[in-house]
């Protein structure tokens, strides 16, 4: 036998006859070794054979490259401990052929190969270990897909052979008929998994001679001047700048803690925790503007189950931000006053204090689409207010599509849309408009049936001597939620839910945000609610007056959301 030092790595040429038997014992083995079998046919150079694959002789003349049992493929340059790592064990100079071999340290100054990947023309072979209720036999990947052992043997298009001769023996002839490959594991299920694989590839010997005239399995190592010896042995294998086994693969191939139990107190086989992922872009976005994030999120909430939504949704309201002063101020406003408790007007089925919160869905008016309510414009076409992207819900996007179904209705139609977080309706004094709400799949148009939904009009109050004063009537709703403090009034005509206002106000103490409320702000709001509807109606009125008042609404349970709720407080007389 003659020992040849090539690169990092000392190999063993071995002449052995053809027909011996690979052998199991794991005693006394060398890093990688080449078997050259004795010439069997005229044509072979000696020392070289044309040699079995799975399925009978393999075209050319062979050389045989092994690993086997205690490895050492990676070795510390400044210890006697082996590091865990990533080399290449096999490529042929064609390119047809590479691979790539995972080391991990065992006890007592010993390693062994506990992955392995083969990509053999177009296609990648991935052998790992298996988790503890398969630990007698590897798990495979062929082209990132499980191989199922079942199906063996198998036979690709393009030639490549795929046979168990045994449990946790694997036989595999690579396309084009020249190589084959021999895996074997070994695993022992009892205490943590203990697992490796031995491989011996069979390869034409023309693709193993090299430039330099080394014939060496594999490719890329150190070179001559680099070598790094530890009592006379050559360890180090060229390294793998980009592995080709997928990333989520890495942290099984050394993951039993037998693996660090090994001779180098400086290393830890713990896996440091992730680094957290980056903030959103709205998120960076609301901290530039000085934004507060939670605020956006609430305004959002309705866009949640979709991700894609939700953070476009974020991201315009962290952009804009014109209301955060505002909000901040109307916040520190509420906390300083007295604060009023959400009340059922019909306290027999009120939902309070949670229900009626959580349960409802939340709908946005963030994207109007179009504006042309009863006719009035701006826009042509379709006579609706219609707000794209509302909601998301059970994997459907929702618009909300308001339509004029009744009433003498004027208005300036460029008034009608959105401001900040409100739907707003605008209207004559002295008109009435009957109002529908409907909620429609953004793909097909179709109605969608929600199981609870709740509606917030805000700023119900009249001009001077009860002028332009402001009613809505809601028949269907189950029920209309005002505040201990509220300024409106309430009637039930025909068992639906009239509501109006009944002090005059101005345009400074509108609310800003659609639910951080003033007390004064949420007197004069009311909160309806609804069960299992696909639509909702609501008659909107004001009396005689002057001028034109704006409508502000959200799809949100906004009163029903606050705190405070007191079930022995009743709505003032």
């Amino acid at each position: 036998m003659r020992s040849i030092a090539f690169s990092a790595l000392l190999c063993q040429i071995v002449v052995a006859d053809p027909s011996d038997e690979w052998g199991d014992d794991d005693s006394g083995l060398s890093l990688l070794q080449f078997s050259h079998h004795k010439q069997t046919q005229s044509q072979c150079p000696p020392g070289t054979a044309q040699m079995q694959g799975c399925r009978g002789p393999l075209q050319g003349c062979h050389r045989t490259c092994e690993f086997e049992g205690d490895t050492h493929v990676v070795e510390d340059p400044h210890s006697a401990a082996y590091r865990p790592g990533l080399s290449q064990f096999l490529n042929l100079k064609d390119g047809s052929i590479t691979s790539e071999v995972y080391q991990c340290p065992w006890p007592g100054n010993a390693a062994a190969i506990t992955a392995l990947l083969l990509k053999l023309g177009s296609n990648v072979l991935e052998f790992q270990k298996s988790d503890q209720q398969h630990c007698n036999s590897p798990s495979i990947k062929l082209n990132g897909e499980i191989f199922d052992v079942e199906n063996a043997p198998y036979e690709g298009s393009d030639g490549l052979y795929i046979e168990m001769t045994g449990a946790s023996r694997i036989c595999i002839d690579a396309p084009g008929g020249e190589s084959s490959f021999f895996i074997k594991y070994d695993g022992i299920c009892e205490d943590t998994q203990w697992a490796h694989f031995d491989g011996k590839a069979t390869v034409p010997v023309t693709l193993l001679e090299f430039d330099d005239g080394d014939t060496i399995c594999g490719s890329n190592f150190v070179g001559h001047d680099d070598i790094r010896t530890m009592e006379q042995k050559g360890k180090i294998v060229g390294a793998v700048t980009q592995s080709m086994f997928p990333p989520e693969s890495h942290d099984r191939f050394c993951d039993d803690p037998k693996y660090c139990q090994w001779n180098d107190p400086s290393y830890s086989c713990e896996k440091p925790p992730p680094p957290p992922p980056p903030p959103a872009e709205s998120e960076a976005i609301c901290t530039q503007n000085s934004c507060p994030y939670d605020t956006a999120k609430t305004r959002c909430r309705s866009l949640e189950n979709h991700p894609a939504l939700y953070e476009d949704c974020l991201y315009d309201v962290c952009a804009t931000c014109e209301q955060a002063e505002a909000i901040a101020n109307a916040d520190i406003e509420f906390n300083e006053e007295a604060n009023p408790g959400p009340v059922c007007v019909d306290a027999a089925n009120c939902g309070l204090p949670n229900e009626a919160c959580a349960s409802l869905t939340k709908m946005n008016v963030h994207t109007a689409s179009q504006s042309n309510l009863g006719g009035v414009g701006p826009d042509s076409g379709d006579e609706v207010l219609k707000y794209d992207n509302a909601a998301a819900v059970d994997g459907k996007i929702l618009d909300l599509v308001v339509k004029q179904v009744g009433g003498d209705y004027a208005a300036k139609g460029d008034k009608n849309g959105r401001s900040g977080q409100f739907g707003v309706i605008n209207m004559q004094s002295g008109s009435n408009i009957d109002l529908e709400f409907s909620f429609v799949d953004h793909l097909t148009g179709n109605p969608v049936s929600l199981e609870g939904v709740g509606i917030t009009f805000y700023d119900l109050d009249e001009g001077k001597k009860e002028k332009s004063r402001s009613s809505l009537t809601a028949c269907g709703a189950s029920n209309a939620i005002l505040t201990t403090s509220t300024e409106l009034t309430v009637e039930r005509p025909d068992n639906c839910y009239k509501i109006s206002s009944s002090q005059h106000g101005n345009a400074k103490n509108n609310p800003k945000d659609a639910l951080s409320l003033s007390p004064d702000q949420a007197g004069r709001s009311v909160t309806f609610t609804y069960a299992d509807v696909d639509k909702i109606t609501v008659k909107y009125e004001m009396s005689s007056g002057y001028g034109y008042r704006n409508l502000n609404f959200a799809m949100e349970p906004a009163l029903a959301c606050m705190s405070g709720f007191d079930p022995e407080i009743q709505l003032p007389a």
